[in-house]
């Protein structure tokens, strides 16, 4: 698989965070690696229930913050 295939494989979606173009009154694009870092970047920033319409969207690595790390936690 060339580079050109990876990419494609890997998708293109909005930049984020969105940011528009007046000239070509176009949406900022990432491709590749960087849109799965921002896509990445997204769902770890969003809390479960936060988004109306997709009320299981989100993770809850908040409540982990200060929970204590023991050897069930690590496990």
């Amino acid at each position: 698989m060339d580079k050109h295939e990876a990419s494609a494989f890997l998708g293109t979606g909005w930049s984020f965070p969105p940011t528009f173009s007046q000239t070509t009154s176009s949406v900022a694009m990432a491709a590749a690696d960087t849109d799965i870092r921002e896509s990445l970047s997204v769902l770890f920033s969003t809390r479960k229930g936060e988004r109306l319409m997709l009320p299981e969207y989100g993770c809850d690595i908040w409540l982990l913050v200060f929970a204590t790390v023991d050897s069930a936690f690590v496990t």
